[in-house]
């Protein structure tokens, strides 16, 4: 059922943003050892979910938990650098984020972003208006355990209700260190 990606110990280069879908599996050796890194002349998001483009902002029917919902995912163990302190010719309009998520029920364990020009970890379900009355409806929970050093904008923007923490390291970011959309109402 799920799609397993392994990433041994090693840097590897990326040009364009990898797409992940429901049930996939990115396992790493340990955080400073398996490394995902942008290329230094590319200003791109480094992980995305499917559709996260036409879903962002947006009153989606995505909560009802159909084939289109990207949930029930796993990132373990691996480093994603965007390169961005390192790059030669780009513009630094923040536009390379290191994780922008549109989904829920997932898990981030052990995982730490670092290098990007915009925001470190970028995570939505539902726009925060539909959100809020939506996620009482239970199994929403995201599970992290993450680090996010020298970004260009926020480290952290969540706006999934139902997000248990159990460790959020940030450095070094821009504009604000965590923006969240969410509230108790």
């Amino acid at each position: 059922k799920y799609n397993n990606i392994y990433i041994p110990k090693g840097k590897f280069l990326i040009s364009d943003t990898l797409i992940y879908k429901r049930y996939t599996k990115i396992i790493g050796e340990n955080k400073l050892d398996s490394v995902i890194i942008m290329s230094p002349t590319i200003e791109k998001t480094i992980l995305q979910s499917y559709d996260f483009d036409n879903l962002k902002d947006n009153s989606s029917p995505y909560w009802q938990w159909d084939d289109r919902t990207i949930c029930f995912f796993e990132f373990r163990n691996f480093r994603i650098d965007g390169n961005y302190r390192n790059a030669s010719n780009i513009t630094l309009k923040n536009n390379g984020n290191g994780i922008n998520n549109y989904g829920a029920s997932f898990i981030i364990d052990n995982v730490f972003i670092d290098n990007c020009a915009g925001v470190g970890f970028f995570n939505q379900w539902t726009n925060p208006t539909t959100a809020q009355s939506n996620f009482r409806a239970g199994n929403q929970i995201a599970k992290i355990n993450i680090d996010i050093n020298n970004c260009g904008e926020e480290g952290l923007i969540n706006d999934l209700g139902d997000s248990e923490f159990s460790r959020l390291f940030m450095g070094n970011c821009g504009i604000k260190g965590t923006s969240s959309y969410m509230n108790d109402n």
